[in-house]
């Protein structure tokens, strides 16, 4: 069979652009994970892909068919509802794994498709705690899933956002391996994942981020406050007590009144959190 153009497969659809209406039977085939219907409209391939590969153009005739054929599947595949949900955001989201795999593979550029309310594929597998399709998607193009990390939603967040916001921590150990500058990023409200994170009281998430980069323990909030601040005042005792062990020089940052832990602890009325901390710094 004749290779289908590089170019082709880059025919990407760019936020708030029209996408054709999904046919129905498509949309229950994502839902349900019907394999044999996607196959047949989309021209997938029967198996999920180990790599991408790039083709090259052609100038056979014989491959005419097979470009109009490409072209038929590639409306479909781009296809949206009135959500703005792609065949990609309702596979994710069903954890059709191996199917978005192929999905993918026929056409990278939906990985970075917004819905209505801004989310990608991404964000969507971020918010069902998706890591295992993350970390397949990762390894099949690290470059491609490192872009639309910096993708934000309605509300400014990114994929990780969501993730460190439903405590899912294996999608956030995924991402932060990927490209840990994007724990930084913070969103409309201010706020970073692990701003998030800490707020919450997700234990697992934060030391997650912390042992990917432990520069974060001393990252100071829009609101100035530190991390080992936000732990004290939620009255996160396990939380603080982990900031301490691993980064005692925490203890000594002051938030933008002035204030070190001691202070922070001793204004929640916690004899048991304050006594550790005096220990420390004295």
């Amino acid at each position: 069979m004749a290779a289908i153009s590089s170019s082709m497969k880059n025919n990407e659809v760019l936020p708030g652009v029209h996408r054709p209406t999904m046919r129905v039977d498509l949309f229950k085939a994502a839902i349900k994970g019907n394999n044999k219907v996607l196959i047949r409209h989309l021209g997938l391939p029967p198996e999920a892909p180990t790599e991408i590969q790039v083709t090259i153009e052609t100038s056979d005739p014989v491959s005419q068919q097979v470009v109009a054929e490409y072209q038929d599947a590639q409306y479909e595949i781009q296809s949206a509802t009135r959500f703005g949900d792609t065949l990609l955001h309702l596979l994710i989201t069903n954890r059709h794994n191996v199917l978005v795999l192929k999905v993918f593979a026929k056409d990278m550029s939906l990985l970075k498709a917004h819905n209505n309310k801004l989310d990608t594929p991404l964000h969507c597998a971020a918010m069902v705690g998706n890591y295992e399709v993350i970390g397949e998607l990762i390894r099949l193009a690290p470059s491609v899933v490192s872009d639309v990390l910096k993708e934000t939603n309605e509300n400014g967040d990114t994929a990780l956002h969501v993730a460190a916001s439903n405590n899912h921590e294996g999608v956030v150990r995924e991402l932060m391996k990927l490209n840990t500058e994007a724990a930084h990023k913070e969103n409309k409200q201010g706020f970073s994942p692990l701003y998030i994170a800490t707020v919450e009281g997700y234990t697992y998430v934060v030391e997650t981020m912390l042992k990917l980069d432990g520069t974060l323990a001393c990252t100071q909030f829009s609101d100035g406050t530190f991390p080992v601040h936000v732990a004290a005042r939620m009255g996160y005792r396990d939380l603080v007590k982990h900031f301490l062990e691993e980064y005692p020089d925490d203890a000594m940052w002051l938030d933008c009144c002035g204030k070190n832990l001691f202070h922070v602890a001793a204004e929640q009325d916690n004899e048991e959190l304050s006594t550790k901390v005096f220990t420390i710094l004295h």
